[in-house]
C-alpha cells in the first residue's frame, strides 16, 4: 500500500508528504486509488461493470485528489506542476471507433450471424427478418452515393485546428466465433471505405492516422477483459496492421474486473488503459484525474498506469444515462475542467466518431478543446501523455513488455 500511494503523492509535491497523513488518512487515498469500493462488492450492472449507482462516494468531482490537495496546502507544501512549460493540467482526447459504416450489407450479416447474449434474447431472430434487413441494407447501399460515416477526417481536422492530437482506439474484431459476443462491433481491417476522398480500407485509416502522429491503441472486444488469450490475439493483430508496438486499450463497454481485467494487460503487455470510467454518468470513478498504476491481488505494482475516463459522448447524450441537451453537456463538462485544472491533472474525454452526424456531440466536443486551448492546457496522445508523466520519475519496472510468448 504504501508505494502506490508514496508514487500517487509524488504527482503532487516533490517533498516527502507521508508524514502529514494520517493512517486513515493513508488508508483512504489507497482506498480511492486501488478502487476498494469496487472489490469489496459484486453488485453489477447488466454489462458486468461497476458503475455511478453503486458508489457512495461524490463522483462529480476530484475527491481523493482535492483531499490530498488541501492537506498539503494546509501544512504549506509547494504544489507540484508535472506538466511540460508549466501548464496547468492535460486534456487527453480519445475515440472509441464503434463503427464505419451505416450502410454495409457486410455488416448487417455479421450482425445476424452473431450468438445472442445469454439471458439477453431468448432466440435468434426468425430469418425471413434478418433476410428483410440485410435486403434493404444492400437497397440503402445501392442508392446511397457516399456512406455518411465516410467523413472520419473531421475529427481529426478538428483537433488539427487546435494543435491536438488524439488517441483512437481500433477494435479487433474476433476470427474465432467462440469468441464474438453479441455486442462486438461489425467492422473488419478489410472493409472498404472512403477516407479523405479516396477509396480505401478500414486498416488503410489507422495507418494513415498513425502515420500522421495520433495514436492507435486496443479497443478490446468484449470478452476479452478477462481474457489473456483473446486479448493478446487482439494486439498483435493491430500491430501487424499499425506495424508498431500498442500499448494503449480501452475494453469494449468499459468491461473492467478489478480483480482481473489489470492482470490480462499486464500480461499482454498493454501499459496504458483507460477503461475506468462511468457507461451512464460522467465524473471520476476512483476519486482521481491523476493517473495511477494498477495492482495485482496480492498488491504489487503492475506495469499498467490507468489514465481514468472522465466524460464520454454517449454518458452525456444517451437516453439510457444522463440525456442532456449540448449547453447543459458543455456546462457539466466545463465543471469537471475546472476540478482537473484545479489539481492539475488529465482531463479524458472520449467521443465515438460514429456520431459525427450529430450537431450536438461535435459541438461539445469543439467547445471542450476550444475552452482546453483557452486555459492552456497540455495536450498529447495517451503514449506521449506517460512518457511525459515517467519524466517526473512516475514510472515501475524496467519498460520491457511483459506480453508472453
Amino acid at each position: 500500500m504504501k508505494r502506490i500511494v508514496e508514487k500517487y503523492l509524488s504527482l503532487f509535491t516533490d517533498e516527502n508528504p507521508l508524514e502529514i497523513f494520517s493512517e486513515d488518512d493513508l488508508n483512504f487515498i489507497y482506498d480511492c486509488i486501488s478502487l476498494q469500493e469496487e472489490r469489496r462488492t459484486n453488485v453489477r450492472d447488466q454489462w458486468g461493470n461497476w458503475d455511478f449507482q453503486y458508489t457512495e462516494k461524490n463522483f462529480s468531482e476530484p475527491y481523493c485528489d482535492l483531499f490530498v490537495l488541501e492537506r498539503l496546502q494546509q501544512k504549506g507544501f509547494r504544489k507540484k506542476n508535472i506538466w511540460p512549460h508549466g501548464k496547468p493540467f492535460a486534456l487527453c482526447v480519445t475515440h472509441d471507433v464503434d463503427l464505419f459504416t451505416d450502410i454495409s450489407p457486410k455488416s448487417v450479416i455479421r450482425h445476424y450471424m452473431k450468438k445472442p447474449a445469454p439471458g439477453l434474447r431468448n432466440k435468434i431472430e426468425k430469418p425471413f427478418v434478418a433476410s428483410k434487413n440485410i435486403a434493404l441494407s444492400c437497397i440503402r447501399s445501392l442508392m446511397s452515393k457516399r456512406d455518411i460515416l465516410w467523413n472520419y477526417e473531421i475529427w481529426s481536422d478538428i483537433e488539427s485546428k487546435y494543435n491536438f492530437k488524439s488517441t483512437f482506439f481500433a477494435f479487433v474484431r474476433p476470427r474465432d466465433n467462440k469468441e464474438i459476443h453479441e455486442f462486438d462491433c461489425l467492422y473488419r481491417f478489410s472493409d472498404p471505405i472512403v477516407f479523405r476522398g479516396k477509396k480505401s480500407t478500414v486498416a488503410g485509416f489507422f495507418i494513415s492516422i498513425h502515420n500522421s502522429g495520433w495514436e492507435i491503441g486496443l479497443h478490446g472486444s468484449y470478452l476479452s477483459y478477462d481474457s489473456e488469450k483473446i486479448l493478446l490475439k487482439q494486439k498483435r493483430s493491430l500491430q501487424e496492421v499499425i506495424q508498431d508496438d500498442v500499448i494503449s486499450v480501452r475494453q469494449h463497454y468499459l468491461r473492467y474486473d478489478i480483480s482481473k481485467t489489470p492482470l490480462v494487460h499486464n500480461s499482454v503487455g498493454l501499459k496504458i488503459d483507460s477503461t475506468v470510467g462511468f457507461n451512464r454518468n460522467i465524473g471520476f470513478r476512483a476519486g482521481t484525474c491523476m493517473p495511477f498504476f494498477c495492482e495485482d491481488n496480492s498488491g504489487h505494482i503492475l506495469d499498467v498506469l490507468e489514465f481514468p475516463q472522465i466524460i464520454m459522448d454517449i454518458s452525456l447524450f444517451s437516453s439510457s444515462a444522463l440525456e442532456l441537451d449540448a449547453d447543459k453537456a458543455i456546462m457539466r463538462s466545463i465543471k469537471l475542467m475546472d476540478h482537473v485544472e484545479k489539481v492539475g491533472g488529465c482531463l479524458i474525454i472520449n467521443f465515438h466518431p460514429n456520431y459525427l452526424y450529430e450537431k450536438k456531440y461535435m459541438v461539445v466536443f469543439e467547445t471542450i478543446l476550444q475552452e482546453a486551448k483557452k486555459r492552456n492546457a497540455f495536450n498529447a496522445t495517451l503514449k506521449e501523455t506517460k512518457a511525459v508523466v515517467e519524466k517526473t520519475g512516475y514510472k515501475v519496472g524496467s519498460g520491457k513488455s511483459n506480453e508472453v510468448h
